[in-house]
């Protein structure tokens, strides 16, 4: 059963999964940051991966995310990137989800 939901600017298809039950990106376009929004099922490690749009890996990093919802930032600390288009990767065990996301 999928739902529309609205997290921010972003229109969010909700995909129910053993471990996720919601996915979000916001705000899209972003600035200076944007973040990540899972719902999930149960507490586990997570991939970000953020990669430029001619497909270069910039970070990668791996997070804990709680059961229940988390907000997380895609970029780490003081990390500046150009203004342009870019993939978000997220991926959970087996599951991972692509995203593109505007930087103005």
């Amino acid at each position: 059963n999928n739902t529309v939901v609205f997290f921010g600017f972003n229109t969010v298809s909700v995909t129910e999964h053993e471990k996720v039950m919601e996915w979000g990106l916001f705000p899209n376009p972003a600035c200076n940051q944007s973040f990540v929004r899972l719902n999930m099922k149960k507490a586990d490690e997570i991939k970000l991966r953020f990669i430029n749009f001619s497909g270069t890996q910039i970070e990668e990093r791996t997070i804990f995310a709680n059961e229940g919802v988390n907000t997380l930032p895609i970029l780490s600390d003081n990390q500046i990137v150009n203004s342009g288009i870019y993939l978000i990767q997220i991926v959970v065990g087996d599951l991972s989800k692509t995203f593109k996301l505007i930087f103005n």
